[in-house]
C-alpha cells in the first residue's frame, strides 16, 4: 500500500465539508465525531476523508496539526476497508495531542465506522 495520502482521497473544499455536515448523519465518541454522507462523485468513487480540529480543542496550531495528522494516518491505514461512495469528516474533540496515538485513533475510527455501517464486509476465507 502506498504511504501517501492522495488529494483524490481527501475532502479539500469548504463546500464539500458543508455538504457532509448538512446530511446530518454522525456517530460520536468522547474524542471524535464522525460525519458521513453519500459521495458527490457517485457510488463507485472510493471513500474520501476530511479532518477538522477547531481552536476550541487547542489554541496552539502545533497541537491541532498533530491531532489532525494522527487521525489522517489512522484513516490512511484503513482506507481500503471503507465502503465506496461515501464522504467522511472526522471532527476531533478535546484531547491531549501528546496522549493521542495512531493505534488508539485506528481503534476508535474503525469502531465508529462499523457503528455507522461504513465498512465493507470482511471477505470469508
Amino acid at each position: 500500500m502506498r504511504k501517501t495520502y492522495p488529494k483524490s482521497a481527501r475532502l479539500l473544499r469548504r463546500v464539500e465539508f458543508q455538504r457532509v455536515y448538512r446530511h446530518r448523519h454522525s456517530v460520536h465518541h468522547a474524542q471524535v465525531v464522525l460525519f458521513h454522507a453519500p459521495s458527490s462523485l457517485g457510488s463507485a468513487a472510493p471513500a474520501r476523508f476530511g479532518f477538522t480540529v477547531s481552536r476550541k480543542v487547542s489554541k496552539r496550531a502545533v497541537h491541532r496539526s498533530r491531532i489532525r495528522r494522527v487521525w489522517q494516518e489512522a484513516a490512511r491505514l484503513h482506507r481500503s476497508r471503507f465502503r465506496a461512495g461515501v464522504d467522511i469528516v472526522v471532527n476531533a474533540r478535546q484531547v491531549d495531542p501528546w496522549l493521542l496515538t495512531t493505534p488508539a485513533a485506528e481503534t476508535i475510527l474503525l469502531q465508529l465506522a462499523a457503528e455507522a455501517g461504513l465498512l465493507e464486509p470482511l471477505a470469508e476465507q
